[in-house]
């Protein structure tokens, strides 16, 4: 089996079995912007089209490896996905705060557990219906948000990002399977935002204190709404009429915290896609 030698971009030279060449780019450890040379070539040629040659695809001339930084081109242009998003997200965040407010009036002081609220009939349809606008803002902000995911995870391999483990339809799809969802989506966002800043090496990127932030945040939110569903559980089952207040604010807390934190995650992985295009049009100019 023929030696193929590999020349990377800093300058150090490798050599592979064809094989062993074959499991290295499947498994996207080697950058495409390598060259290639085996005995009876005239010369150094792109790694691509040592591949690319055997699925008949057409293969980008060596000087336009040498030539510069690489092109870096977007599938679809996520700007004004991610501005609907951004304004669902404020009017949410609104929303939310006046909410809070809401619970807040409640009581000139917060009850603890045992303590009984007397029912306001005004105040009980102002939450009622900020609940359902609320609701209604949070279904179009996560079809949103979906969208937004689908071509975040397009992009990132548009841009050159090989050996992804997600495709764009399971990026999404694994927010709806039980279980998954506990660990999933903060893995395909991982890739997405490490995808973004480097889609060579991609696996080498940290994932970043915001990325940690925004699902720690998301995983306190699940938890807190399912102890303060436990609680309204247990006071029908007593017989008793009351809100533990404190869980409430806690639950809107984190929800508040958690879409300002989703809004200033995706803007960013925006800005660093952005800023892969913008770096190389600069370049070619």
């Amino acid at each position: 089996m023929a030696t193929v030698h590999i020349a990377l971009k800093d300058g150090t030279q490798q050599e592979y079995s064809e094989e062993e060449l074959r499991a290295l780019w499947a498994a996207a450890k080697l950058p495409s912007t390598a060259l290639y040379w085996k005995p009876g070539m005239a010369g150094w040629e792109p790694l691509v089209g040592y591949f690319a040659a055997r699925q008949g695809m057409e293969v980008a001339p060596v000087s336009a490896v040498h030539t510069g930084a690489r092109r870096y081109r977007l599938r679809q242009d996520p700007r004004l996905l991610t501005a609907v998003y951004v304004v669902l997200s404020v009017a949410s965040i609104g929303v939310a705060i006046f909410q809070i407010l809401g619970i807040l009036g409640m009581s000139d002081l917060l009850p603890t557990a045992d303590q009984l609220i007397e029912p306001d009939p005004s105040m009980a349809a102002r939450n009622m219906t900020t609940m359902l606008i609320l609701a209604g803002l949070t279904l179009v902000e996560l079809l949103v948000y979906f969208m937004w995911v689908y071509r975040a995870n397009a992009n990132s391999q548009g841009l050159g990002a090989r050996g992804m483990r997600f495709t764009p339809g399971w990026a999404v799809g694994w927010s709806f399977v039980p279980v998954m969802n506990l660990f999933r989506p903060y893995q395909v966002m991982r890739e997405i935002w490490q995808a973004s800043g480097d889609p060579e090496y991609w696996r080498d990127e940290p994932g970043g204190v915001l990325l940690n932030l925004w699902w720690g945040l998301y995983l306190a939110m699940l938890a807190l709404a399912y102890g303060n569903a436990y609680f309204r559980w247990e006071a029908e089952v007593a017989g008793q009429e009351f809100q533990f207040v404190q869980v409430e604010l806690g639950v809107h807390g984190l929800h508040l915290a958690f879409r300002v934190v989703a809004v200033l995650l995706i803007v960013a992985i925006v800005r660093r896609q952005r800023a892969l295009v913008t770096s190389t049009s600069a370049g070619a100019a």
